[in-house]
C-alpha cells in the first residue's frame, strides 16, 4: 500500500491506536467520518457556487448513497415542503 507515513511514524501510531478502548477508537472513527463528509461536502460547495446548501447535501448524498435512495428522500423533501406551506 503506498503511503506517505514513515514506517517508523506508522509503527508508532498503530501501537498508539491498539492501546486505544473501543470507546476511543470509535470515536476518533466517528470524529474522522464527520470531518470527511464536511470536507465533501465543500468541495461540492466550491464546484458548484450557484447551489444552495439544500443541492449541496442531496448530491453529496447521491455520491454516498446512491441516486435511487436521494431522489426517494427529495421527494420527501417536497411534499414535506409542500405540506408546511399551507397556512395553520
Amino acid at each position: 500500500m503506498l503511503s506517505d507515513t514513515h514506517p517508523d511514524a506508522e509503527r508508532v501510531q498503530i501501537q498508539q491506536i491498539r492501546k486505544m478502548s473501543p470507546r476511543e477508537k470509535m470515536a476518533m472513527i466517528l470524529r474522522f467520518s464527520r470531518e470527511i463528509t464536511r470536507l465533501s461536502r465543500e468541495g461540492i460547495a466550491r464546484a458548484h457556487p450557484d447551489w444552495d446548501e439544500r443541492q449541496v447535501r442531496l448530491m453529496w448524498m447521491e455520491l454516498a448513497y446512491g441516486a435511487e435512495l436521494t431522489a426517494e428522500y427529495a421527494e420527501h423533501l417536497r411534499r414535506r415542503d409542500r405540506g408546511n406551506s399551507h397556512p395553520q
